[in-house]
């Protein structure tokens, strides 16, 4: 017999956009497009090829102005488990693995963008090019192993070379969707030959050495209430003149519904970049707000107050944002 045709692909498109306000301490009131996106799928009952496009502007960053190639993947379903093929976010940071329309509060901790393997890679956006296994195992668990490049998106340049970046990550739920605890681990390493992690661990340019980066991770929903921690670590073992460095941070996050279409929201955080000194960019931050989803629209508003404070010298950075995001698809 002849061999049976492949299932049909089925596509869809979706896009939405966010607009904020920021206002605060030592700035200048200002509006930005903070994201368009635009996601195209294709998916029939064993693959799913995924293109996501972004845009932002108005936050006076190297990356505004710029459509940027987010995603492009392939997932294959297998009855071993799910392989994923592309350009895509590795299996590492719990809050960071969590879309931007779905945060808790408008923006993600410190740690969660800092710690991550692509974190400080200006055009990378938390995503690399690599490859992704997640077996299919007992109810409850969920479990995640990759390799990758270890330099980013392919839109970005000039951060180095070095080995592969090897990622595993499993998480184990207690509970059903609407009620649950669940804790996590993952870890990731790689070899590095002069990779600048600069921006997100101030003096470490032109690294040489080994990185490795570990999360511990909790997860709860009951009730009226969600939220989250996460616990992140990273240690550089440098050769030849780059230096060993110790770095750690984290959150505790948390989200009440008040009435339907409204939650106050709250997260703690701490970020300590360089454990072997203290200085300005040792901080610690408390953000509160409330999300609001109007009844039968395609909008969402957020409003954030968010504290930080420097172990060392106080920097004026306190501020306001008002974010409102809309969806131009259903």
């Amino acid at each position: 017999m002849p061999p049976s045709a492949p299932p049909p692909l089925r596509w869809t498109a979706e896009s939405y956009f966010q607009t904020r306000l920021t206002a605060g301490e030592g700035i200048e009131p200002f509006v930005g497009l903070r994201r368009f996106r635009v996601n195209v799928a294709g998916e029939s009952t064993t693959d799913r090829f995924f293109v996501q496009f972004f845009y932002k502007d108005g936050f006076h960053q190297s990356n505004d102005d710029h459509v940027w190639l987010h995603d492009v993947s392939w997932r294959r379903r297998a009855p071993s488990g799910t392989w994923t093929l592309g350009q895509f976010r590795p299996a590492f940071g719990r809050q960071r693995l969590t879309g931007d329309r779905d945060l808790l509060l408008a923006d993600r901790a410190l740690a969660s963008d800092a710690f991550v393997p692509s974190g400080g890679m200006g055009a990378s956006f938390a995503r690399d090019v690599g490859l992704q296994f997640s077996p299919v195992l007992p109810a409850g668990w969920t479990a995640f192993a990759g390799v990758f490049r270890g330099n980013g998106s392919v839109l970005q340049g000039g951060i180095g070379h070095g080995g592969p970046l090897w990622v595993a990550r499993a998480v184990r739920r207690f509970g059903t969707d609407a009620k649950h605890v669940e804790w996590g681990m993952a870890a990731t390493t790689r070899d590095n030959d002069g990779r600048d992690f600069s921006r997100a661990f101030p003096g470490l340019t032109g690294f040489h050495g080994r990185d490795t980066r570990t999360a511990i991770e909790l997860g709860f929903r009951s009730g009226p209430w969600r939220g989250g921690a996460e616990w992140l670590a990273a240690r550089f073992d440098g050769t030849g003149t780059s230096p060993d460095r110790r770095a750690r941070g984290g959150y505790v996050e948390a989200a009440r519904i008040l009435r339907p279409g409204m939650e106050a929201v709250a997260m703690v955080q701490m970020h300590d970049p360089d454990r072997s000194v203290a200085n300005v960019n040792d901080m610690w931050g408390l953000s509160m707000g409330v999300n609001m989803v109007p009844r039968g629209t395609r909008n969402r508003w957020q409003v954030d107050y968010v504290l930080r404070r420097e172990r060392t010298r106080s920097v004026p950075n306190d501020g306001v944002q008002v974010q409102y995001q809309h969806f131009l698809t259903r």
